[in-house]
Order: C-alpha cells, then structure tokens, then sequence
C-alpha cells in the first residue's frame, strides 16, 4: 500500500513499513506498506535564501513532455514556504511490430477466415484489420498536471507545517483490437463491438498536517501529530461523453 500519488522528483524519503507501524496507514495495509515522504511541508531552513529545482523530460517513443520545479524561500529564520508543480503529455506509444502477441493475432485471423466462409466478408476484414494493428498503441496517451503549497514552522528540534496539492490527469483504457463484448441478445445473435475509445479523468485534492514534537531524552524522546483530508473523483468517458463517475 502506498499513502498517495506522487512524483519521484519531489520525494525526500521513502520508508517501509511493517507491523504496528503500517496500521497508520489503514486497515488495508496489514501486510505492510510504502509510505513515501515528499517535500511539501518544509522540515528545514534553506542555507540559501531559496532553492529551486527543475527538470524536464521528452520521449521519442511516446512524444512524451514532461517538467517540474520546486522552490523553497525562507520567510524568516524558522517559516518556510515551499511550492511545486508539474506538468506531463504523451501520445500514442510506438511499438516495433504488431499490437497483439502471436497467438491473439492468429486468433483473429482464424475467425476471419471463419466468417468469410460462412459469407460475411465486412465481418471477416473488421477481423483482418484489427489482427493487422502495428506501429502504434491507439488511446495509451496521457496528461496530467499537479501544483502543490506548504508551509512550515522549524522550532529546534520540533517541526510543524501543512499543505494544500491538487492532482488532475486524464488516461487512455487501452481496448485490446477484437475484444467484443454482448448486449443481451439471444443467444447465437450477432456481436456487437464496442468501438468507443475510453478515457479516465481523475482528480484529488489533498490537504495535510504534520507535526513532529522533540520532548527530550525521558521515556517518550518524541510526539509525532499527523492528519490528512482527500477529495477523489473519478470519471470514466465513453467517446467522448461521461459514462460512470465515482464522486
């Protein structure tokens, strides 16, 4: 189990957990979970007076763009601020060769063959033609973007702060070519398939707190206070028009 989406560029640490120690995590993490920490609540004053980090990405196999920048100023000697925010696209992958493995694809092919001999020649090239599928896989393009705000109070030893971040992406369900699916026809009537492309928009807001308290070297050394909120939606588009949302 992982506490939240992230993005690797922005995290400070990752921690294991097992045991007691994942139950704060929720009842599902029983068998352990991830909990990664990033870098949205300042946990220390910058030596300079700010620091900014950037980076971008491209990718030829699926025109990808990609950047992001984060930026931490001290307001004063113990209150930082931190923001970030990130932006991805990419389109269809391009693959070498076909887009089903050899034994799907000599599936379709036998069924074309099948209703050509049975008469029914549109049947048998709608077959033939998604066999024949190479070069690109169609709907795997994606899009997302975040922007995040912290701030954070650094006394000695003892640290608190919060944030505010919003995720928003938008995701291709990639259809294996030929894959059909019934309407509650009887049985032996024609398939129909369903040739809408299906897409996944998902948004979150996150808002979090954190405290970590030094109480000194007695039986308890440390107090650490932590409380999240999330607003998630998810909403699937079939061709082009909302279908299922999950609010």
């Amino acid at each position: 189990m992982i506490n939240r989406p992230g993005n690797t560029w922005n995290i400070a640490s990752i921690d294991i957990l097992k045991g007691p120690g994942s139950v704060l995590s929720g009842q599902g993490a029983i068998g352990g979970a991830v909990n990664v920490i990033d870098k949205r609540i300042p946990t220390r004053v910058p030596d300079e007076a700010f620091h900014l980090d950037a980076f971008g990405s491209v990718d030829s196999a699926t025109n990808l763009r990609s950047g992001a920048a984060s930026l931490d100023v001290g307001v004063s000697s113990n209150l930082v601020a931190h923001i970030d925010g990130s932006y991805r696209k990419s389109g269809d992958a391009a693959i070498g060769g076909f887009q089903l493995a050899p034994a799907l694809r000599a599936e379709l092919l036998e069924e074309a063959a099948e209703k050509a001999a049975a008469g029914e020649p549109d049947e048998a090239a709608e077959y033939r033609e998604a066999a024949d599928q190479r070069g690109v896989i169609p709907n795997s393009g994606t899009e997302s973007w975040t922007i995040n705000a912290g701030l954070g109070l650094i006394l000695g030893e003892s640290t608190f702060g919060a944030s505010l971040g919003w995720y928003d992406t938008n995701y291709g369900v990639i259809k294996r070519p030929g894959l059909e699916h019934e309407h509650g026809g009887a049985p032996g009537a024609p398939v129909e398939e369903e040739d809408e492309t299906v897409r996944i928009g998902l948004q979150q807001f996150r808002a979090d707190f954190k405290g970590d308290v030094y109480l000194g070297d007695g039986a308890f050394e440390r107090l650490k206070l932590r409380a999240g909120y999330s607003d998630y939606t998810h909403t699937e588009f079939e061709g082009g028009e909302v279908g299922t949302g999950f609010p």
